[in-house]
């Protein structure tokens, strides 16, 4: 049972053991199941741990993967409960950028003398590039993992959220 603050999550899924012992090579267990690729009994690829030595000690309890069993919402622990505050922080941010010329709508067109056709456009050219960044972002996702991926991608678009405050006028 977790305790006041905490929550329980099941961070895995468990995977089948191969048939034939530990010690088959993954070539013979192939050969095995009638083809060259491991089937869907074969154990995933091990972790290679760069941030913590073996046997490291967490704050929070973790599984044989090394990720956290509960979460402190109130907690700053290193790594995980870190990671998910500032990904929280982040993804808050993200939003707050997307949405915020929108909830300005009004202001923004008496300001810059929008006309109809101009607020369309700019409608349609968000959900455009909105679609256009989430294949590009998937693509570096899977090239350079989630973390630079979105870190490269907050820090490029950051100097453009904060160019929308010196907009004058809609040329």
């Amino acid at each position: 049972m977790a305790a006041p603050g905490e929550v329980s999550i099941s961070t895995h899924t468990q995977w089948p053991q191969r048939s034939g012992g530990d010690n088959e090579d993954s070539a013979t267990a192939a050969a095995g199941r009638g083809g060259s690729r491991p089937g869907p009994s074969a154990a995933p690829p091990a972790v290679k741990w760069h941030s913590a030595p073996e046997g490291a000690t967490y704050a929070l309890p973790v599984d044989s993967e090394r990720k956290a069993t509960r979460l402190k919402l109130l907690s700053a622990a290193r790594p995980h409960m870190r990671a998910f505050h500032v990904s929280t922080v982040a993804f808050f941010l993200c939003f707050f950028s997307t949405f915020a010329a929108a909830a300005l709508l009004p202001i923004l067109r008496d300001q810059l003398n929008l006309t109809q056709t101009d607020v369309g456009n700019a409608g349609i050219a968000s959900v455009c590039g909105a679609i256009g960044s989430r294949i590009l972002i998937g693509s570096l996702t899977d090239a350079f993992g989630p973390r630079a991926s979105a870190a490269a991608l907050l820090m490029l678009t950051a100097p453009a959220v904060f160019g929308l405050a010196l907009v004058t006028n809609a040329a």
